[in-house]
């Protein structure tokens, strides 16, 4: 399959000089139509669902797939409308002809068609970034989940996840250097699950966890978490820094939003300004890590999900990632530049870094880079 750029501009462009099909006469094919105005350009629908056949969507008529066979792949485009089975249905499309393709689920969705673009964008640097990988099931994880969030957006990434590896315990981090006297700065600590997780896993070898949150729903869960592990026996010390991680200390717009559910420093998410979010938003102070964090702290891990913060927190903590090598555990599937970028920079602040990736869910989220010495 080739692989295009997944844009609403790059598809009225090729509906300048082609027609478009559109694969799938259900719910994302109207959204599709209502996202972009290409209903004057589309040729029919087609669909699998034979009760489908026959009828018209939007005074245009649904055929039925065999009907790709008569049509010259140079004169048409097919648009995948489908909001689970993109990639089954391109399989299919494709054995009809060398057609290009767009897949809908991106298109209608501002965040997905970003990230997309981002990716396809900077092609080379992904690689150069797949490169410095740590060994192969990194870079084969890596590649494919590139792929699925350049095309589909939104998909089964099941087969991506590896049994054993906990989201945050990269069992490779632990190989030549049990954990001892864990230091651990959470960066997004959110309600304290991974706060209560950390407790779990490393039990006595855990000392302390330095907690940063800065959302007041979330702080307030937060509170109440870490009060009930303190009553735990052998529980390490838990200190709460109601801060925003970033390279400079600063006020940032805060966005509480439950679409999608959680919250974010308006900065890294430019789509958290759209009305449809229906946001609460207040302002929070940011700072760096570094001047956070006492010097001398001998700090072992980090662990950041702040929703596309990570790259201006990782510049705020470089003397503390440069001084002391920490573990890092650090989320980079919040935009597409993160991909790359935050390899490049956790190689450069420590080259002597390995570095891997893993997925860790079932769909698009929580994909993770993993630093270690």
């Amino acid at each position: 399959m080739r692989i295009l750029r997944q844009s609403r501009e790059d598809l009225l462009k090729a509906a300048k000089s082609k027609e478009i099909i559109i694969f799938g006469a259900g719910e994302m094919a109207l959204r599709l139509l209502n996202a972009v105005d290409i209903i004057s350009h589309v040729r029919f629908f087609c669909d699998c669902e034979k009760s489908r056949i026959g009828s018209r969507l939007c005074g245009i008529k649904v055929e039925e797939t065999e009907r790709l066979k008569s049509i010259d792949p140079s004169e048409a485009v097919i648009v995948i409308a489908s909001g689970n089975h993109q990639k089954e249905m391109a399989e299919q499309a494709l054995e009809f002809g060398d057609f290009d393709l767009y897949f809908a689920k991106v298109l209608v969705s501002e965040i997905f068609e970003h990230i997309s673009c981002e990716l396809f964008d900077n092609q080379e640097e992904i690689e150069r970034a797949a490169q410095m990988l740590y060994d192969d099931i990194s870079r084969n994880i890596y590649r494919e989940v590139v792929k699925r969030r350049m095309l589909y957006g939104e998909a089964d990434f099941s087969d991506l996840m590896i049994d054993g590896d906990e989201e945050y315990i990269f069992p490779q981090m632990f190989e030549d250097r049990a954990p001892s006297d864990e230091i651990i700065i959470d960066c997004g600590a959110y309600t304290g699950d991974t706060v209560e997780l950390f407790n779990r896993e490393f039990g006595r070898n855990l000392k302390k966890i330095w907690a940063l949150e800065c959302g007041r729903f979330q702080l307030a869960k937060l509170n109440d978490r870490v009060q009930r592990l303190g009553r735990l026996p052998h529980s390490p010390e838990i200190e709460i820094l109601p801060f925003a991680a970033s390279d400079k200390e600063e006020k940032l717009e805060f966005y509480h939003t439950a679409v999608p559910n959680g919250a974010f420093v308006g900065a890294s998410r430019t789509f958290a300004k759209n009305d449809k979010y229906n946001s609460e938003i207040y302002q929070v102070q940011a700072a760096p890590l570094d001047q956070l964090i006492p010097e001398g702290e001998p700090v072992t891990m980090i662990k950041m999900d702040i929703e596309g913060s990570e790259y201006a927190a990782l510049c705020g903590a470089e003397r503390i990632i440069r001084e002391n090598k920490p573990k890092l555990a650090v989320a980079i599937y919040h935009s597409g530049v993160d991909f790359f970028r935050l390899i490049f920079l956790i190689k450069k602040m420590v080259p002597e870094y390995k570095i891997a990736v893993r997925h860790h869910k079932q769909h698009h989220v929580d994909t993770d880079v993993y630093a270690w010495i």
